[in-house]
Order: structure tokens, then sequence, then C-alpha cells
């Protein structure tokens, strides 16, 4: 099926409506959506350059259809890993395959209900997810979030973690606390992992929300405190100095929760990294076969997707390190177990780390070697 296609006979629509997401202006912020101002293509050719930076309002078309695209877009990504009808994905239409249907995403472009932020109301399979994306007047003139594709991605991940842990039956299992936390973190990680190929230095940093935080090149952190990754320099000794323990410390609160996750995860990742040749192409190899993996950037997503699905309700870090470690397990019989473990236990994930905080650096005995 196309983007614009709202079943399997082919009918499809001139706009931005498909089976995966409506999207469309919401200025009023209105909980009322249906006859919003979408953009209309003949031949769904949504090309919109943008002239004039001053009003948003003058290139909302171009906002919407960026946002349509990155919906799509991130709904066929993980597809391939997991993400599909019995795991409670937002589509309209299922086509028998499982789960409920009738939940596609609706995207409300520059939404005035907001302001310099932006959010996803994530309910049970089977009911509409809301993205709401925000101009940010606090530049001159204001920014639109829906240009930034880390803002989408973020807001997008908050649906699959929430679909996925738990089941997709139940919308609660990261509402706060550390779990809560964890969503936050899971959603920076997944902007992050979409950015980086397989020419990115180990030293490049990366913000959440630069350009509609009105960042300059020399400052990259966006809306969170420091920029994630492996330098050191980048951020004094921040990045050096983050670990489990710092949820009990200076990293309180569901945001700063998260930026420990996601740098945990960008550690794991990196570790991937230097132990796999990279790839940015196919998910799997040739044959199909999901046990083959092709580059860290594969067996990374599905992983964290089939991680998700394995991990508890109200899942702690200790919980969700341990489901990952479970579906490497499942998926590829232990061969990057110790890649993981020196990814974890660099922020205090180690084998005798327990919930809430409490740290532990000690690897497996039959990783150390690898060190």
């Amino acid at each position: 099926m196309g983007w614009n296609s709202i079943d399997k006979k082919g009918h499809s629509t001139n706009s931005t409506i498909g089976n995966n997401v409506f999207a469309q202006e919401n200025h009023f912020g209105s909980d009322y959506w249906v006859s919003n101002k979408r953009p209309v293509s003949p031949e769904s050719a949504f090309i919109y350059p943008i002239s004039d930076w001053s009003d948003p309002y003058s290139y909302v078309n171009s906002s919407i259809s960026n946002v349509f695209y990155w919906i799509n877009l991130l709904h066929d990504i993980l597809y391939t890993y997991g993400f599909d009808e019995p795991a409670g994905n937002f589509q309209n239409k299922n086509f028998l395959r499982g789960g409920k249907g009738f939940d596609a995403i609706i995207a409300d472009v520059q939404d005035g209900s907001g302001d310099s932020n932006a959010s996803f109301m994530s309910p049970p399979d089977g009911q509409h997810g809301r993205m709401r994306l925000f101009l940010w007047s606090k530049n001159r003139p204001a920014r639109d979030g829906g240009l930034e594709s880390c803002i989408i991605v973020h807001e997008y991940v908050h649906g699959l973690t929430s679909r996925l842990t738990g089941g997709p039956s139940n919308a609660d299992c990261l509402s706060f606390g550390e779990a809560g936390g964890m969503g936050e973190g899971w959603g920076d990680f997944f902007s992050i992992l979409l950015r980086i190929n397989g020419s990115t230095p180990r030293d490049a940093s990366f913000g959440i929300g630069e350009y509609s935080n009105g960042e300059t090149s020399s400052n990259i952190k966006g809306i969170r405190t420091h920029p994630y990754g492996m330098n050191s320099k980048l951020s004094c000794s921040f990045i050096d100095s983050i670990t489990y323990s710092s949820i009990r410390k200076e990293m309180r609160g569901i945001h700063a929760i998260g930026e420990v996750w996601a740098q945990t995860l960008y550690d794991v990742y990196w570790s991937l990294i230097e132990d796999c040749q990279f790839t940015a192409h196919n998910p799997f190899w040739d044959d199909g076969k999901k046990s083959q993996p092709k580059g860290p950037n594969d067996i990374m997503l599905g992983l964290l997707i089939e991680g998700m699905k394995l991990q508890p309700c109200w899942p702690t870090f200790v919980d969700a390190r341990d489901a990952i470690l479970a579906a490497e397990k499942l998926r590829y019989k232990q061969l990057f177990r110790c890649s993981l473990w020196r990814g974890f236990a660099s922020r205090g994930l180690g084998i005798k780390a327990l919930p809430g905080g409490k740290e532990c650096f000690l690897l497996p005995e039959d990783c150390t070697w690898n060190i």
C-alpha cells in the first residue's frame, strides 16, 4: 500500500491522509481535527519550498508534508523490526493481520494548544495516538517543530514504547518514575540512532531539538542538559560522569532520567559498532532470516523492540537491560552478548546492579578478556 492509500483496493487520497496517519494543521489547538486544513495534491506530490521563514503559517503545508513523511517512514521501518499489527502498531485498517486497528496517528502541526514543545498521547491499541507539534515562539521568528525530524521521531517512539511495554492493551506502563524516564530516553536514542551512519565518527555529538530550540553550531545540546556523545570534552565531564546512580542524585525527573538511559543505550550501540561492520542498507541478509544481522544498526533496532516486548510493566533500567540481553540470546545465540555487557557496564549497569540506581561496573567473567 502507498502512504496515501486507505484500503487494499487501491483507493487513495490526494492529501496527507493515509492508513498510518492523518496529518493537518491545528492552529486553534482544538481537540476536533477532522475538518482542519491539509495540503491537497491531485498527483500526491507534496512539494512546498519555503521562501518566507518569517511567518510559519505561510509554510504550514511544508511542515504537514514533512510530518506525514516521517510518520509513514517510521511506521515502515519499525514494522520491519516487529512493531506490526499484533504488536499494536498505529494503523486504521489491519487487514485481518491481528490487533485492533482504527488507530492511525492524528498528527497536529503548528498546534495552538502549546508552545515550544511537543506531545504524544498513546492510548491502548484500537484508539488513535495523537501527536501535537507546537511552534517554538522563544525564537524570533518562531520555529516549527514539525520541521525537525528528531522531535517527530521522539514523539512517535512514545507510542512505540507504550504499546510494546506490557502489551498493546496496557498504555500505563511508562507513566512516571524510572519507567517514565526510560520512555523519554528511548525517544531520544531512536532519534539519534536514525541519524548515525557508517561515516559518523566516534566523537560525534547529538542534541535533541537543536533547530527548534534555536541552537548554534557551537552549542548543540538542544532541549537537554547536555549533548549525547562519547567525547567528554564536548560538555566538561558530564558524558564521563553520568552513570546509573545519577538518577538518585543530579539526574532526577523523567527527562533527566531519560538522558541517563539514552546515554547508556548510546554506549551500548557504540560497543556494537566497534565489534561489527556498519551497514545503512536493508535490515537483514538477503535470505530474509532475522537471525542473520547485517550490522549494528539492524542488531540494535531489533533488540530494542524485542526487548520492549519481553520487559515487564513498570520496568527499571535493570529490567530493560535484562530484556535486551534475553532478546539477543533469542535472536543471535549470545554472539553479541559481551558487546552489550560492555556498553551497559560502562554506565553502571554491570552484573550486580540493582534497581533504583544502585550501580555496578563489573562484567561477566567470560567478557572481561574483551575489554
